[in-house]
Parts: structure tokens; C-alpha cells; sequence
């Protein structure tokens, strides 16, 4: 039964988190292909396994599976942007680190100019 398939079961939750563990290893690109890959897979099936059954418009509302796939393309949605996020924050980080020590190492150029000069 699909509905069991999807709706009864806490599957699709541990694969959107086991899907988002790559976050924390610092791989957004790799989280968002999976979880793109895996909202277009999960909405192919669903639609797969319940187009056609009248069971599914008696248990839920006419047109519930455009609401799962709506469901689905939020949640990729949200991922995308916390993605987008940390891959800014990230590339915020790395090149504040390598201007801090461009601006050292300039400083310490600059002082050394300076010696000379007085020392002359």
C-alpha cells in the first residue's frame, strides 16, 4: 500500500536527515544534488503508485499528490537555501582568513620598509 509506504512511515524523514549529514562534513553541492535527486525519485514514485487509485482521492483530497510534490520541492527548497547559506558563510570565512594575512604580511613588509628607512 503506498500510503503506508509514505505517509505511515518515519523512512522518508531519516533519508532527508541521513541526506543532510554531508552538511555537516562541509559538502553543501553533494547535499543538494542527493536531496534534488531524491525529491525527483520520491515524487516519481509516489505519483507512480497512486495515480489511477480512487482510494488514495477517498482517503485524502483530490489532487494530493501535487500536494506531496509540493511538499517535497519545499523541503528541497529550504535545504537548497541553508545550503546556499553555509556555502556563503564558508567562502565569507576563508577569504576574511586569507586577508587577514595578506594585511599582516603586508604590515610586517611595510614596518620593515620603515626600519630601513630610519636606519639610514
Amino acid at each position: 500500500n503506498p500510503m503506508m509506504l509514505v505517509f505511515n512511515s518515519h523512512g522518508s524523514v531519516t533519508n532527508r536527515i541521513f541526506l543532510c549529514v554531508a552538511l555537516g562534513h562541509g559538502n553543501m553541492l553533494l547535499t543538494l544534488a542527493w536531496n534534488i535527486g531524491y525529491c525527483c525519485v520520491s515524487s516519481w514514485t509516489y505519483i507512480k503508485m497512486t495515480h489511477g487509485d480512487t482510494s488514495f482521492d477517498d482517503h485524502f483530497s483530490h489532487g494530493h499528490e501535487i500536494c506531496y510534490v509540493l511538499d517535497e520541492l519545499f523541503a528541497t527548497l529550504m535545504i537548497a537555501s541553508i545550503c546556499y547559506a553555509m556555502q556563503n558563510r564558508t567562502l565569507a570565512e576563508a577569504r576574511a582568513t586569507l586577508l587577514g594575512k595578506l594585511s599582516a604580511h603586508a604590515e610586517e613588509t611595510v614596518l620593515t620598509l620603515l626600519r630601513a628607512l630610519c636606519d639610514a
